[in-house]
């Protein structure tokens, strides 16, 4: 998978110096984070942290993230005790919702959504709706987690995508 994401972001991708990963991360996404790396520029509005933010601790509605950025008005991060990324409002007016199973498989949804954006521009409505659904088949290979609620992080992504929103 790693070599994939790679791939699919063709050097836009910074790794994160050690220093800035904390104990309490486990060894998967560390080792992800120091040898990958985070994308500089994330499609999605999705922002990375490259400071001390980065993988700080947040606690929300009893359960606690290590921070990794934020999109629109939600904070992304790797739940603790898991692998986990999910997506959380800081104000706790809306519950957490499930975005990957894995740091490197949600670095690849957003590779694979980014590789497809000139396509979908340029698209007919019909043309739109087949790239959306080669996109869901791609995700569902790399994690099908990811699609398994209609509220989780992805299913609304790819639901705005069908409606054109995005």
């Amino acid at each position: 998978m790693w070599r994939e994401v790679r791939r699919l972001w063709d050097g836009k991708l910074a790794s994160i110096p050690p220093g800035l990963i904390g104990p309490t991360v486990s060894d998967c996404p560390r080792s992800f984070l120091i040898d990958v790396g985070l994308p500089t520029d994330g499609p999605l509005g999705v922002t990375f942290y490259d400071d001390e933010q980065l993988l700080s601790p947040l606690s929300i509605r009893g359960a606690d993230y290590l921070l990794l950025g934020y999109d629109y008005g939600t904070i992304l991060g790797v739940k603790a005790g898991t692998d986990e990324i999910w997506a959380v409002n800081p104000s706790e007016e809306y519950n957490p919702r499930f975005v990957n199973s894995r740091l490197s498989c949600f670095i690849s949804f957003l590779g694979i959504y980014d590789s497809r954006s000139d396509d979908r521009e340029r698209a007919s409505d019909e043309q739109h709706e087949v790239i959306v659904q080669e996109i869901r088949r791609q995700f569902i290979s790399r994690d099908a987690c990811a699609l398994d609620d209609v509220e989780n992080w992805w299913s609304l992504v790819l639901e705005q995508m069908s409606q054109g929103l995005l």
